[in-house]
């Protein structure tokens, strides 16, 4: 390792499902709440410090989501997720 391990979020039912995303040399991070009702990104520097703190990308409080992920796009970041009730895919572009 070339920094020690950091925090991303407090709360521990809240694990990270998708790839990490490089922006120079700070890296982006998807994370899904325990029962994949939420959708959240954050973003570190390379020491692992938050330069912006966890922000909502979407919510689904009765259905769930499923099968996310997030792909970068210039400044911005693409994320895409299904909801668990196989409806249809949903995009949201976010700036971190």
């Amino acid at each position: 390792m070339l920094t020690p391990a950091v925090p991303v979020v407090d709360d521990p039912n809240f694990p990270g499902r998708a790839d990490a995303v490089a922006f120079g040399d700070d890296t982006v991070i998807l994370v899904s709440s325990f029962n994949s009702t939420q959708l959240a990104i954050t973003r570190l520097d390379k020491d692992g410090k938050v330069v912006t703190p966890v922000q909502d990308v979407a919510r689904a409080p009765f259905y769930g989501l499923s099968q996310f992920e997030m792909a970068r796009r210039g400044p911005e970041v693409v994320v895409g997720w299904l909801r668990a009730s196989g409806e249809r895919m949903m995009l949201a572009r976010v700036t971190p």
